[in-house]
């Protein structure tokens, strides 16, 4: 069978970033009965578990949304970071700078020149002194640095602003490393973490908003017979004089026969719940 590309392989993520306490859950493959581990959200917006796939998920939707644009020689692809003073409440930092985002975008010399892109929220800084600024990637035409920092200091008061042209493979990786990246200390991760609880920190803007939802992902196909279709096995442990491999295999397919041979050991009662097909 051709192999098939996925955006997600447990198997991907080095060692160092499993840690036991992460959460994970067992998948099992409905069509040959093989299982996989995969980690489970824990909430943590800098967690290496988690982000592995985040990550993969960004760079698959923004590289969709950039094959779909029609290229001219007129447009390029640009980077603009964006940043107002810094703040001690993070939170109301944040939505003073993405409100001053979308006040620049209704500007007719932003309208005229992006049909649209995709922003990031990055936060350096420390306690009571907090340095919020947005990453944005856009499609654009004529944008001039004197000219987008004029309307962004109108806006937000914000006086500092930069511009580069981007290549788009480069583009792609730059900005999502930003969704994924903490850019303060380490002892300060987790207070960021969840100051930033219910924030979104990465969306598509524009046109390319609704390009981004029309972009399916793709999905996690067994390794070993291809196949697309999981279950996900929520287990309780007991004793019962059956092999537990066994029970989880005849659960799933009670045509196969079960190893009855085995002493009595832990076995596995589980709750199947279909993920995808």
């Amino acid at each position: 069978m051709p192999e098939k590309k996925s955006v997600f392989s447990p198997s991907e993520l080095p060692e160092e970033v499993k840690p036991d306490a992460h959460e994970y859950k067992t998948i099992v493959c409905s069509n040959c009965l093989g299982t996989h581990r995969i980690p489970m959200p824990c909430g943590d917006r800098f967690c290496a578990v988690c982000n592995t796939r985040r990550r993969k998920v960004a760079r698959a939707k923004i590289t969709g949304v950039m094959d779909k644009l029609p290229r001219t020689k007129a447009y390029v692809f640009r980077h603009i970071t964006l940043s107002v003073a810094n703040c001690s409440d993070l939170k109301s930092g944040i939505k003073f700078l993405t409100d001053s985002f979308r006040r620049l975008r209704q500007r007719s010399y932003w309208k005229n020149r992006v049909s649209g892109g995709v922003f990031t929220v990055e936060v350096t800084g420390k306690p009571d002194n907090w340095h919020p600024h947005l990453h944005i990637l856009v499609y654009t035409r004529g944008m001039s640095w004197t000219q987008l920092s004029k309307r962004w200091n109108h806006v937000s008061g914000g006086l500092s602003c930069y511009i580069q042209n981007m290549p788009p493979g480069k583009a792609v990786i730059y900005m999502t490393k930003y969704i994924t990246k903490a850019s303060v200390p380490d002892h300060l991760i987790k207070t960021v973490s969840a100051l930033m609880k219910g924030i979104r920190l990465f969306q598509f803007f524009g046109d390319w908003h609704g390009l981004a939802a029309g972009i399916k992902i793709p999905k996690f196909h067994c390794p070993t017979c291809g196949a697309a279709r999981w279950e996900i096995i929520d287990f309780t442990v007991y004793e019962k004089p059956i092999n537990a491999m066994s029970a989880m295999i005849g659960k799933l397919n009670p045509h196969l026969p079960l190893n009855k041979s085995s002493p009595q050991e832990p076995v596995i009662e589980h709750t199947l719940h279909i993920m995808s097909s």
